[in-house]
C-alpha cells in the first residue's frame, strides 16, 4: 500500500475517532450533568480544537480517497491552524490542567483530545508538509483565532456566569489582574507556536522537495 494512502487512512481513522470521542462526551455529559449546556460544552477550547483537527483530518483523507491527488493548499493553511491550536491544547492541559478533576469527562475522551489527537495533527504536519513555503505573512492569521476565542470567553463570562477554565475565571485568580498573566503566556506561547510550526513546515517541506529531486535524478 503506497504512503499517500497509509497518511490518508490514518486521518480518516483518527478524525472518526475524535468525531466519536466527542459526541460520546456530549451524549454523556447531557446525561450525567443536570444543567448541562450544550453552548458550554462547545466553548472549550480543547472541543473546538479537536473539532478543527477532526475537519482538516477527514476532509484530506476524504480529498485523497475521491480524487488521488494531494489536498490543495488552501487546506495546508487550515492544516497549520489546527496544528496550532492542538499544540497549544496539549501544553495547556499538561501545564495547567493535568492534575484538576476531571468532572463528566470520560478517561478515554481525556486520552483522545489532549493526547492522540495533538500528537497525531503535529507528526502529520512533519510526515506531510505544505509543498509550497509558508511566509510568516500568511501563517499569522492563525492568531486571529486564539484571539477571538479569548475575546468570547471573557465577554461571554460574566453574562453566563460560567468560564470553561479556571485561571480565565477572574474569581479564581484575584481578579482580571490575575487572569492577565495566564492570558499574556498564552499569547507569547501562540506566537512561539506560530513561529515553530511555519518554521518546521518549511524546513520539513524543503527536505521533502530536495529528497524528490535527488530520488529524480538519480
Amino acid at each position: 500500500m503506497e504512503k499517500n494512502t497509509l497518511v490518508a487512512g490514518y486521518r480518516v481513522a483518527v478524525g472518526v475517532l475524535t468525531v466519536v470521542a466527542l459526541a460520546g462526551q456530549l451524549v454523556t455529559s447531557y446525561d450525567l450533568v443536570p444543567s448541562f449546556n450544550p453552548v458550554n460544552f462547545f466553548s472549550y477550547f480543547t472541543n473546538l480544537s479537536n473539532i478543527i483537527g477532526a475537519g482538516v483530518f477527514l476532509f484530506c483523507g476524504g480529498y485523497w480517497f475521491a480524487t488521488r491527488h494531494r489536498q490543495p493548499h488552501g487546506a495546508d493553511l487550515v492544516r497549520g491552524l489546527a496544528v496550532v491550536c492542538l499544540v497549544i491544547t496539549w501544553a495547556v492541559y499538561n501545564l495547567l490542567l493535568v492534575d484538576e478533576p476531571l468532572g463528566a469527562l470520560q478517561p478515554w475522551v481525556n486520552v483522545v483530545v489532549h493526547q492522540i489527537m495533538p500528537i497525531a495533527v503535529f507528526v502529520d504536519w512533519l510526515l506531510d508538509p505544505p509543498v509550497r513555503r509558508l511566509r510568516f505573512g500568511q501563517t499569522a492569521w492563525w492568531l486571529a483565532f486564539p484571539v477571538l476565542y479569548i475575546t468570547y470567553t471573557m465577554i461571554r463570562g460574566p453574562v453566563a456566569d460560567w468560564y470553561p477554565y479556571p485561571f480565565l475565571n477572574p474569581a479564581n485568580v484575584g481578579g482580571y489582574g490575575g487572569v492577565a498573566p495566564y492570558a499574556v503566556a498564552i499569547a507569547v506561547g501562540f506566537v512561539l507556536v506560530v513561529l515553530a510550526v511555519t518554521a518546521l513546515g518549511n524546513r520539513f517541506g524543503r527536505a521533502r522537495t530536495e529528497l524528490g529531486a535527488a530520488t529524480m535524478a538519480g
